[in-house]
């Protein structure tokens, strides 16, 4: 499936695409944010919304706090 994870911030902004890709395998995955947004600065502490998007219908939202 085809895997999508964004990072937005309190206003619903794009702060960073960390991945588009297809995935063959099932199972556990992980992937580090290093708290920079797409132009490669250091992101604001605070509450971060991240979304995960397969184009099999799955979709989730939560919070991430990044402090510094």
């Amino acid at each position: 499936a085809r895997v999508t994870l964004v990072i937005y911030n309190s206003r619903g902004q794009v702060v960073r695409e960390l991945l588009n890709r297809h995935y063959c395998s099932e199972g556990y995955h992980s992937i580090l944010w290093d708290g920079k947004d797409q132009y490669g600065r250091m992101a604001s502490s605070g509450v971060y919304l991240y979304s995960m998007e397969t184009d099999r219908g799955f979709r989730d939202i939560r919070k991430k706090v990044l402090l510094k």
